[in-house]
């Protein structure tokens, strides 16, 4: 039997576009800073006028000095940015074909908005890690 040279195959799974999906993620300390402000995070923004109710913890109090009046740290929220996709390759588990494409459709649908908002993302399988070459094939690791 002669074996040819292997051949890349491409495939594109079938994707929906999906809506937004930062307005969920929790923050961290290694999250990407959003425009959105928080009373209380890591990634310092402004100093800005004392309300009543924000947290004594986070009056400047050189500034109060300085001012003569209450002054709080505000800062930029940060959300986590890395996501990861969890894949059961293993056909058995899915009750037919179509439900095992249906699977790799939404993992491939996450993906892409992920990819779209500038996340980390990881695919895993059972086999392992799948990673992107250039050129976007992908490999177990």
């Amino acid at each position: 039997m002669l074996w040819t040279e292997p051949e890349d195959l491409f495939v594109h799974p079938k994707t929906v576009a999906l809506a937004g999906s930062a307005a969920g993620f929790i923050r961290d300390l290694e999250g990407m800073p959003t425009t959105d402000l928080s009373s209380a995070d890591v990634s310092f923004h402004a100093l800005r006028d004392y309300v009543p109710g924000d947290d004594r913890r986070h009056i400047h109090w050189k500034t109060t000095a300085r001012t003569n009046k209450l002054m709080v740290r505000q800062f930029e929220e940060t959300r986590r940015a890395h996501l990861a996709i969890s894949l059961s390759i293993n056909t058995d588990e899915y009750a037919s074909e179509q439900e095992f494409e249906m699977a790799i459709s939404a993992a491939a649908s996450i993906g892409r908005q992920a990819i779209r908002e500038q996340r980390e993302l990881d695919v895993l399988t059972q086999k392992g890690r799948c990673a992107a070459k250039p050129g976007g094939t992908c490999w177990t690791t």
